[in-house]
């Protein structure tokens, strides 16, 4: 990590570069399967929400936990909606 000097406020930048490959994802996926590690998905969006996504990111106000896009029968993960 460095440290940016800035008048007003530092600033904290980092950067880190993964080579995914079907093995790693495979073990993550055996990882959650299991119980060891779960996730928080907060909001699942259609593609044609992207931009809804994006002010999301951006301080719109949102669910908490991760922001996703799916192509899949939302009730398979969340039950009836």
């Amino acid at each position: 990590m460095q440290i940016v000097k800035h008048p007003v406020n530092p600033v904290r930048t980092s950067c880190f570069l993964v080579e995914v490959t079907t093995s790693r994802l495979n073990k993550i996926a055996d990882v959650i399967d299991s119980g060891k590690l779960s996730t928080q998905v907060g909001t699942v969006l259609s593609l044609d929400q992207a931009q809804a996504a994006h002010e999301m990111l951006g301080g719109a106000p949102h669910k908490r936990g991760k922001i996703g896009f799916g192509a899949f029968d939302r009730s398979e993960f969340f039950g009836q909606v």
